[in-house]
Order: C-alpha cells, then sequence, then structure tokens
C-alpha cells in the first residue's frame, strides 16, 4: 500500500513532475491515477468524477469544505466588464493597492459583508423545486441590484449532469518532508451517484452549496495580473443531500 506520495502532477505528455504549490492534492491523487491536468468538463476516471479532499485525520471527515465544481461566470459585471474590474469594484486590497482578493463565503440570499454582494437564485421556486425561467441563473447581486457576476442554469446543468453523475471522494493527509509537500491517501472513500440539478439548486437554496471564490489581482510591471478560481462548496456531511445513492 501507497504511504506518503511526494507532491507531483502528469505533464502533457503524460510524465509525472514535481509540483510544488501548495494544492497538490488533488494533482496528485489525479497523476497517480495516470490522469492528466486539464479543463475538460468531462469525468476524470472511468467515468468518475474524483474530488480529493484534506482533512486532519481519516476519523473525522464529516465536517470538511470540498470543492464541487469551479465554472466562471458568463454574465455580469465580471463578464461585460472584466475580472479586473469586478475584482476592484467588490474585493479589498491589504497592500497598498498591489493586490486585491475576492473571497469569502456567500450564502444565498445573505449579503457578504466584506464584498456587499449577495448571492441569489434568479427563477428557481424553492416550494415546488422547479425552475421558472428559461433564463433563470445564479447570481451575485449589488445592495441595488446590479449583477456583479452570473452563472447562467443553461451552464451550470450541463456541467452538473456530466461531472456529477457518478463522484468519488477521496479524503487525504499532507505534511512537509525536507521541502517537499507529500500525501497520504485515505482507504475509506465514498461513491455517490445519481444527483439531478433540481437537487443542487434547493442545495444553494437551503445553504449547503455556497460560493466561496479564491479570486485575486497582483500587480506586475504596473498592470494587474488576475488569478481566477470561483468556488461552488459543500461540507463533507452534505454530500447526501445532493445525490439519491451512496456507498
Amino acid at each position: 500500500m501507497l504511504e506518503w506520495i511526494d507532491s507531483k502532477r502528469l505533464n502533457s505528455d503524460g510524465n509525472p513532475q514535481s509540483y510544488l504549490a501548495q494544492n497538490g492534492g488533488g494533482y496528485t491523487l489525479e497523476a497517480e491515477l495516470g490522469i492528466k491536468p486539464n479543463g475538460d468538463a468531462n469525468p476524470d476516471y472511468l467515468g468518475w468524477e474524483v474530488k480529493q479532499f484534506a482533512v486532519n485525520n481519516f476519523v473525522s471527515i464529516g465536517n470538511k469544505a470540498l470543492t464541487l465544481m469551479t465554472p466562471e461566470p458568463n454574465g455580469g459585471v465580471y463578464v461585460n466588464e472584466g475580472v479586473e474590474r469586478f475584482v476592484l469594484e467588490y474585493g479589498y486590497t491589504n497592500n497598498e493597492g498591489e493586490r486585491y482578493d475576492f473571497t469569502g463565503i456567500h450564502n444565498c440570499s445573505s449579503r457578504h459583508v466584506r464584498t456587499g454582494l449577495t448571492l441569489i437564485l434568479q427563477g428557481y421556486d424553492y416550494e415546488s423545486n422547479s425552475i421558472t425561467e428559461a433564463d433563470g441563473f445564479v447570481g451575485l447581486i449589488t445592495g441595488d441590484d446590479k449583477i456583479a457576476g452570473s452563472w447562467s442554469f443553461a451552464k451550470l446543468i450541463e456541467h452538473w449532469k456530466r461531472k456529477h453523475a457518478k463522484a468519488v471522494y477521496v479524503p487525504s493527509l499532507s505534511r512537509m518532508s525536507d521541502d517537499i509537500k507529500q500525501y497520504y491517501y485515505g482507504n475509506f472513500i465514498r461513491l455517490f451517484q445519481y444527483t439531478d440539478f433540481y437537487l443542487f439548486l434547493r442545495a444553494v437554496n437551503e445553504g449547503s452549496i455556497y460560493y466561496d471564490p479564491g479570486i485575486k489581482l497582483v500587480k506586475k510591471d504596473g498592470k494587474y495580473v488576475s488569478k481566477r478560481r470561483s468556488q461552488f462548496r459543500v461540507k463533507s456531511n452534505d454530500l447526501v443531500n445532493i445525490y439519491k445513492e451512496k456507498e
């Protein structure tokens, strides 16, 4: 049985190479499975979407936050005026303008104190669990109802049904060893099957799924360079609410 594995990822030729960034847990697991990093919306391995998540131990894994998907917005200021304008307008800086961040957990119908934005579901009725508008979306809105960023239902539906029909969740430990990050993957994994987009929308409405971005601008040679990561996340305990079958 493999135990501690040096952080790595596969290159475009499928060969392993050292990976020095801190977020190597997913890449290392994918490398062990022979999966090359890509932006493909299809499942990772033998029809299964593979999800790794960090834990402190393999006994208490229930309340850990997991990233479900990372789709870029396809509407609002984020698209129409660009990510730089979006982060400058709704993010914050702690470094005299050299860096701006847009982060923080955004729950449905709750205004975020720092960004001033509220996550909404436009065109979804919770009582009937139905989509009421063909052009509905998940969105971030300002206090005067300006759409800062949005994800159309059409975009999310396609992504959700392709990536999450079958998903496996693997816990991992990490450590530093001689300046090399290493990962140890647990053998207690959970497999989930059979979901639909209405389960996703209901979970967003109830707050089980939330938006937790990690977007930043860093000034380089007088210009801002962006790093984008729009994350929809869920606590491990709440996975049972978005799939119909678990083992």
